[in-house]
């Protein structure tokens, strides 16, 4: 968010130091998204198109971390979002959404889940909201999210977080910069009335 607000006041910055680039450069931009942009809902595939790269949305797996080996991963269902390793706890799926997964499991003994979503920094699996540390490096399943879990019943939350030092660096300079960009415009105006 910060980095399109970020861009956003650069570029109106950027428009009134240089009306004539600033305006050039908005109707260029305006015509490579018109020439290059697909109009929504021009396209319809059903379901099975997307079965065929069903950890990703990527056809290539170009997105892909590579500690993910996808050939490994084939042997889990495709219907089940999250399993338990020894295949005796009773899993129950609460909510799911892109970054968030809810889960209740009742583990009769202390056992290894894995859900089967692709591990990028940033995940984080919290087992009655005490964090517990995700192996994504497993031999059978590289690359998926996997973690311990005690014996009993236990609320599983699986969220996406902002919390990796690329992000919070990200952040940072953007936050910056738009702190010091408008000193800059102000003090660069102020030597050109000199």
């Amino acid at each position: 968010m910060f980095a399109i607000l970020g861009v956003a006041f650069l570029s109106a910055i950027f428009t009134a130091v240089f009306p004539k680039i600033g305006t050039s450069l908005a109707i260029a931009a305006f015509i490579y998204i018109l020439i290059t942009g697909k109009i929504s809902g021009s396209f319809h595939w059903d379901n099975y198109f997307y079965q065929g790269f069903p950890f990703t949305t990527s056809v290539k797996d170009e997105n892909m971390p590579i500690w993910f080996e996808k050939e490994k991963n084939h042997s889990i269902e495709e219907n089940n979002k999250i399993i338990d390793i020894n295949g005796t706890s009773f899993i129950k799926e609460l909510s799911w959404k892109t970054g968030r997964h809810i889960y209740e499991i009742n583990a009769d003994r202390d056992t290894e889940i894995i859900e089967r979503t692709a591990y990028f920094p940033g995940w984080e699996v919290f087992v009655d909201e005490k964090k517990v540390d995700i192996d994504y490096r497993k031999k059978d399943h590289p690359g998926l999210i996997s973690f311990k879990i005690p014996e009993g019943k236990h609320q599983i939350k699986i969220v996406f977080t902002e919390n990796t030092p690329a992000r919070k660096t990200g952040d940072t300079i953007s936050v910056i910069s738009l702190f010091l960009l408008p000193i800059f415009c102000l003090k660069k105006k102020n030597r050109k009335k000199k």
